[in-house]
């Protein structure tokens, strides 16, 4: 089957250059928490699944070095394609235009409700929705008949599973940080001590970049000193390759985007965190909290309005590491994640609703 995957084509495909194989390249990738790597991921493993697949662009002035093959707006023919796949917002305001023409197959993988905001009354041409989140499913599926399936947009980027070391007591974060993340940062380490890795981070008064190449000393030391002398800060990072350092924290910090009484939103960096055996501090009302209701062995949850209540349950994970059964605990984590919440996995359940 050959489907082309609208996303944010010209920031994934040249983001990662091409070597021998593509799961090496994205373990030199500055970080596995962005969109960018997910898109490849997931390309990656419908190709692995028997599928052809390349990435819509706006435009492109070369194919070289590249693991997918770019095909720009301007020189498409939509009956060379069997599916027009849809990758988040991004991926439909790239078809706002070439949704118009004559496709074989539309479907769309989305993390956010309402595509008719962006696609209008188009947005009825899509023959099938995969939602990001049961709430966004909730919300969509009387609106949408065909919005039947909830596959989480996030898993673990950690396609190799990463050994685990043995945890000290501190904290990790992973990721960007807006004033609410960083907030919620902050209260974690009134508790113990954190670690974190950060793509950018709003002081307050100002953002500082902090992905490799982008982050002086001069920047790192400025952003350094807007947080506690608990919090250390270092620049985002490939958790593989930081996996030793990662995975000798005690907890993982998944953070809400805000104090409303349900997010949408995936909390991308849960999977990760499990990935690398950590039992993980999430808000409440993130969508994955539900896999913590039931399985309360992967971590804690906590009300990301209340700053003490953050303080305690850090300091609790914290000091988990000194119970007996903590490292037999860790691999019942990371045997958890590796047992379904893997790109791969994401990838055939897809293949499968593809191949009906």
């Amino acid at each position: 089957m050959k489907i082309l995957l609208a996303f944010n084509g010209n920031r994934s495909l040249f983001s990662v250059h091409k070597s021998e194989e593509l799961l090496e390249d994205i373990f030199h990738f500055p970080t596995t928490h962005m969109s960018e790597v997910n898109s490849l991921l997931i390309a990656y493993w419908l190709e692995k699944l028997g599928h052809d697949v390349s990435f819509l662009v706006r435009s492109t002035s070369t194919t070289d070095g590249l693991h997918f093959k770019p095909v720009s707006i301007t020189s498409l023919r939509p009956r060379d394609y069997d599916v027009l796949f849809i990758f988040k917002v991004h991926g439909l305001k790239l078809c706002e235009e070439i949704i118009k023409q004559p496709w074989k197959r539309i479907v769309a993988w989305l993390d956010s409700p309402n595509p008719q905001n962006i696609l209008g009354d188009y947005a009825l041409r899509i023959s099938t929705f995969f939602w990001g989140t049961p709430e966004i499913a909730e919300l969509e599926t009387p609106r949408w008949p065909k919005a039947e399936h909830v596959v989480c947009e996030h898993a673990t980027a950690l396609a190799v599973r990463p050994q685990i070391c043995s945890a000290i007591p501190r904290g990790l974060y992973a990721g960007r940080l807006p004033v609410v993340y960083r907030d919620q940062l902050i209260a974690a380490a009134a508790g113990c001590h954190m670690l974190a890795y950060g793509l950018w981070l709003d002081t307050g008064t100002d953002r500082v970049l902090l992905r490799p190449g982008q982050c002086t000393s001069i920047d790192l030391e400025w952003a350094q000193r807007s947080l506690p002398e608990t919090i250390e800060l270092r620049p985002g990072a490939n958790m593989l390759q930081e996996a030793n350092c990662a995975t000798a924290c005690a907890f993982g910090l998944c953070p809400s985007a805000g104090n409303a009484s349900k997010q949408l939103l995936s909390a991308s960096k849960f999977y990760d965190y499990a990935a690398l055996g950590l039992p993980v501090l999430l808000a409440q009302n993130t969508p994955e909290a539900e896999h913590v209701r039931k399985q309360p062995y992967l971590g804690m949850l906590y009300d990301p309005s209340d700053s003490d209540a953050i303080a305690n349950a850090a300091a609790t994970l914290a000091q988990d590491i000194k119970e007996s059964g903590f490292a037999e605990r860790r691999v019942a984590i990371q045997d958890w994640c590796y047992a379904g919440h893997t790109y791969r996995d994401r990838a055939e359940v897809i293949n499968a609703e593809l191949t009906k």
